[in-house]
């Protein structure tokens, strides 16, 4: 995936979500966006025109506390509107940073959210073209948001996909 997304050009913003990001505090949240607001400002051009808030000092509100996780989504959703016309996230193990906290969970709805309704971007006119995939080894209630269609199962996708290709056929095994 990544490296077919390398090969268009598409800027990719990843991040892989590691056990030391399964705290109860928002560790590995405050990890994650602060990972991907850094890879989508690297793929910003060197100058640019908006009339959004980017100064130095909104960038030091940034402190890795609890406090900093809405301004580094606000931030985030700020980028999306400024950011290249076609941009790919890959968010991997989200599981592990939903990890069962309310909190944690209210704020990670609100990222996914934001990737998924970014806001007007600011020279298209309309909002930019983002693909984003997550990968969990189970559901994250994070994703309640989304629509049915816009969620793929592995497991029932593959089942469903077995269902299908095997109707009519009958099963042999070897002893």
């Amino acid at each position: 995936m990544l490296h077919l997304t390398q090969q268009t050009k598409v800027p990719i913003a990843a991040y892989f979500c590691e056990l030391e990001d399964e705290d109860t505090e928002p560790g590995g949240l405050v990890r994650m966006l602060y990972s991907l607001i850094s890879q989508i400002i690297s793929a910003l051009p060197d100058e640019f025109q908006a009339s959004l808030d980017f100064s130095k000092e909104r960038f030091m509100t940034l402190d890795k506390s609890r406090a900093s996780v809405r301004p580094a989504i606000a931030l985030l959703k700020d980028l999306l509107t400024v950011c290249p016309p076609y941009v790919t996230f890959v968010i991997d193990g989200m599981q592990i940073v939903d990890n069962g906290n309310h909190e944690n969970l209210a704020l990670l709805s609100e990222v996914v959210q934001t990737l998924h309704s970014p806001g007007k971007h600011v020279v298209l006119g309309s909002p930019a073209t983002i693909k984003t995939l997550y990968t969990t080894d189970g559901f994250t209630d994070a994703f309640t948001s989304l629509e049915d269609d816009e969620v793929l199962n592995a497991t029932t996708f593959v089942e469903e996909d077995e269902a299908y290709f095997n109707a009519g056929t009958v099963n042999t095994g070897f002893l």
